[in-house]
């Protein structure tokens, strides 16, 4: 009966009248339970199964009686969320988790003890009980046996209040890392300011894992009800994601095949907003025909001279305008006459100043 409970689509969650973040994610999965949240390595999850993952997780962390915890977990949106229905305050941890912990000063670290960062982990949590000990010891807890505990009953959600704290983001300032933490009103006043940026099925989140863009990037995912696509930056291209959302200092090259790019800016914490930058077309489309034309156009001064008229330009638009009356084919064809008239230009340039130049600078 607990496994045919696992799989029933009837299990619904109580939202209860509070305002909190994990509300929010719950209003979505009532409304899209079977639409996919998350894409890791070409395996996908739903909004429904992320919950019933939310609820195991927290059933691992009820004997813990956590507090403050961070995850280092390949299911941290599932440990995020559980540790949030415990009523607890949830980090994320990245490459530089050892800088991270020293910054974050968390309770307890939910990690895999099958994974390589294991050892490490528990060599800071023991350092970390000596050197706090006012604070109390860093437990590791192993989150190894989460899949066993899907098909048992959830435990009882803890009942937090909207202004109580939520998360803690990890923020560099000055070469300083300083704990940023935000209460549930403070990430939903910015989710909602986010909101109208975020838009799009398959979006793909190359943020610092743990700052405060990373979270309001992953929960504004879960508030457009998307797909979370999890990628190296390299797989970027072959992904087919409809939005990009990076950093305000690296964008994965080759995202000429994105619809649309959001970057961050450098400070801001969580009240930072995304800025849009250029669209870029898709391969082989009319607009990359007409952007790549845009660009080489002045390779030549006759290119940059035929540019205003081919790409369907008036004088009252901007440069970086294409015009509604462009011409995709000839802004093919004007291209590949800039690229293939670039040899027949230098040598031109360096016969004249050869065979009549020089000579003239002799006679003169």
């Amino acid at each position: 009966l607990s496994e045919q409970s696992a799989d029933s689509d009837s299990e619904e969650e109580v939202i209860l009248e509070t305002n909190t973040l994990l509300d929010s994610f719950l209003e979505v999965v009532k409304e899209h339970p079977h639409a996919i949240c998350l894409e890791v390595n070409q395996q996908s999850m739903s909004y429904l199964q992320l919950q019933r993952q939310m609820m195991a997780y927290q059933r691992l962390l009820h004997q813990a009686k956590p507090s403050k915890g961070s995850t280092d977990s390949m299911d941290q949106m599932g440990a995020m969320l559980g540790v949030l229905r415990e009523g607890c305050v949830f980090s994320l941890l990245g490459e530089d988790f050892a800088e991270q912990i020293r910054a974050l000063k968390p309770d307890f670290i939910l990690a895999r003890s099958d994974e390589k960062t294991w050892v490490q982990l528990a060599e800071i949590c023991d350092s970390s009980s000596s050197s706090h000990s006012s604070n109390g010891k860093c437990s590791l807890v192993d989150a190894s046996s989460v899949n066993s505990l899907l098909s048992q009953p959830p435990k009882a959600r803890k009942v937090v209040q909207a202004d109580d704290v939520c998360c803690v983001a990890v923020e560099v300032h000055g070469g300083v890392r300083s704990a940023v933490p935000a209460s549930h009103t403070t990430m939903l006043q910015a989710l909602s300011a986010w909101h109208p940026h975020v838009q799009g099925a398959r979006i793909s989140n190359m943020t610092k894992t743990g700052t405060a863009g990373d979270f309001l990037s992953t929960w504004s995912i879960f508030f457009a009800a998307a797909a979370l696509v999890v990628c190296d930056p390299e797989q970027v291209p072959q992904v087919r994601t409809e939005l990009l959302i990076c950093e305000h200092d690296s964008i994965p090259g080759r995202v000429a095949r994105q619809a649309k790019v959001l970057q961050l800016p450098a400070e801001g914490g969580f009240t930072k907003l995304p800025e849009a930058l250029p669209k870029f077309g898709r391969a082989g489309s009319a607009e990359s025909f007409r952007s790549r034309a845009l660009r080489s156009s002045s390779l030549l001064s006759l290119a940059s001279s035929l540019a205003p008229y081919v790409l369907g330009q008036s004088k009252a638009e901007e440069t970086k305008s294409f015009g509604e009356h462009s011409w995709p084919k000839l802004c093919g064809a004007v291209q590949g006459l800039a690229i293939l008239g670039q040899p027949v230009f230098v040598a031109a340039r360096l016969l004249l100043a050869e065979r009549v130049m020089l000579p003239l600078a002799f006679i003169l």
